[in-house]
């Protein structure tokens, strides 16, 4: 008989829920579901925990939770994501779980006048949590005003004034999509259009080389302004131009402004500032996870800067998918030391190889 493996294990074990801990809930009650028929055979020859069994209306109550939490472990995941910008989401995010949580509310009315009379109970009870998890997510989305949301979503190629354009933004009295538009405009005058962008990077926010533009390339720059400025279009700044453009196809934001990061040499910058910033903490969190691993009690002795140093090389790892190489420098080195680096790059890669980290 082949022996389980650690997935397999894991895939059988129950969740807890742990407040402190994202979507912990909804794991737990998809493990339990997932383990019901085993959970009820158990307690049922455990005759000491038969009183723990759930019946049926309470595990159907477990599916409703179940159902009711999916659409913000969407969202909660999305905006957790490190590997690409996700500060353009967050209002996306707010604006789908409100409608979610109207959806629920409806479809849990109308339960209670077409469900039996004692699901009646516990669907009541429901109606009352959506209630409070709207109540919630309010607090949550009125202290997120700072313009690095508005902005973000400004900037994002793909829809630019868009979500301000529905949803509950028109339901408003404030325009806020003259608003968030008149607010980043006046912030882009103030802080980067005045910005000293030369091709050497003397004194310029952009760190990469803006290679020479041919002639044909500055006719044809031209020739657009031209048709441009022919059919009114206000061409006062970068800015103004950018929202003039069309809505790109490409959804690979940082792809599309690295390619037009030269014809938007002020705006670039901007956009550098804005994606830079995290949508959530949980980035940070994770790193914090990751250090009580390494400072484990067993190595309590550890020196702060082997701790970060093991932290860095593991994030390496994950990134590269294989071990830092032999680094080259100027400096003249003994055969001696580069004999012992190398040595410890072939031990490095041995022991990464050990734990399936590099092909």
């Amino acid at each position: 008989m082949k022996a389980c493996s650690t997935a397999s294990i894991q895939r059988l074990q129950l969740i807890y829920d742990v407040p402190t801990r994202w979507n912990s809930a909804y794991n737990m009650l998809e493990r339990a579901l997932h383990m019901r028929r085993a959970m009820n055979l158990y307690l049922a020859e455990e005759r000491d925990l038969a009183h723990l069994a759930l019946s049926n209306s309470e595990w159907d109550q477990c599916g409703a939770l179940l159902t009711i939490l999916y659409p913000f472990k969407v969202e909660s995941t999305r905006i957790q994501d490190t590997s690409r910008p996700t500060i353009q989401r967050v209002y996306w995010s707010y604006e789908r779980m409100f409608n979610t949580i109207d959806e629920l509310r409806d479809k849990l009315r109308r339960s209670l006048t077409r469900g039996r009379r004692k699901d009646k109970d516990w669907i009541n009870q429901l109606l009352n949590a959506v209630n409070e998890m709207e109540q919630k997510l309010k607090s949550y989305y009125t202290a997120a005003t700072q313009y690095v949301f508005s902005e973000a979503c400004l900037l994002d190629p793909t829809t630019k004034t868009s979500l301000f354009e529905s949803g509950s933004f028109t339901e408003d009295a404030v325009n806020w999509k003259q608003q968030y538009t008149h607010a980043a405009r006046e912030r882009f005058q103030e802080n980067y259009a005045g910005l000293d962008i030369s091709d050497d990077g003397g004194g310029g926010a952009s760190t990469s080389v803006v290679p020479a533009k041919r002639r044909w390339d500055d006719d044809d720059d031209d020739f657009r302004r031209q048709i441009v400025d022919r059919h009114g279009v206000r061409m006062d700044n970068e800015f103004d131009r950018y929202m003039q453009l069309p809505l790109a196809q490409d959804t690979n934001i940082l792809g599309y402004w690295r390619k037009d990061q030269h014809e938007f040499t002020h705006l670039a910058p901007m956009v550098r500032d804005l994606y830079s910033v995290p949508a959530s903490g949980a980035g940070v969190e994770r790193e914090f996870s990751k250090s009580g691993r390494v400072a484990s009690w067993t190595r309590s002795k550890l020196n702060p800067e082997t701790i970060t140093e093991s932290m860095m090389y593991k994030s390496h790892l994950a990134r590269q998918g294989r071990p830092i190489e032999v680094l080259e420098d100027d400096l003249e080195r003994s055969e001696t030391d580069v004999s012992e680096d190398v040595e410890i790059q072939e031990m490095t890669r041995d022991y990464t190889r050990s734990f399936d980290l590099v092909e």
